[in-house]
C-alpha cells in the first residue's frame, strides 16, 4: 500500500498586510516558494474562508484524473462505491489542519490521508 508522510511547515502569508500563520502541507510548501499565494487556491488575496475545493483541480487535475493517480490501491480511496469521483477533495484532505479519511466513519481501511 502506498503511504504519504506529511509534514507541516509554518510559513508567513504576506500580500499587503501580514494575515498571520498557517500550517502547510510540506508537498504545497515548494508551491509557495515558488511564488503562490493564498490566492492560487482561495481566489482572493486576503482570504478569510475555505476554497472551492473545485479550485484543488487547477493543480491536480479532475477528480477523475486522482482517481486514475490512485487507481491501483485497493479500495481506491478516489473512486468510492458509494460517490464515484465526484467527493469533494477537503471530505478528506486538510491544507491547514490533520487530514481525516473519511471513509473510516464506516469502514476499517488502512489509508493515511496526507
Amino acid at each position: 500500500m502506498e503511504q504519504h508522510k506529511t509534514k507541516q511547515y509554518t510559513i508567513d502569508i504576506i500580500d499587503d498586510v501580514v494575515f498571520g500563520k498557517l500550517p502547510v502541507k510540506s508537498y504545497h510548501k515548494k508551491v509557495h516558494q515558488n511564488g503562490a499565494n493564498c490566492e492560487l487556491c482561495h481566489g482572493v488575496k486576503a482570504p478569510n474562508a475555505a476554497p472551492d475545493t473545485r479550485n484543488c483541480a487547477n493543480c491536480h487535475g479532475t477528480p477523475a484524473d486522482v482517481a486514475k493517480c490512485t487507481e491501483k490501491l485497493e479500495p481506491n480511496p478516489h473512486d468510492s462505491p458509494h460517490w464515484g469521483t465526484e467527493l469533494p477533495c477537503d471530505t478528506c484532505h486538510r491544507e491547514h489542519g490533520k487530514s481525516e479519511f473519511y471513509c473510516k466513519n464506516c469502514h476499517h481501511f488502512d489509508y493515511q490521508v496526507p
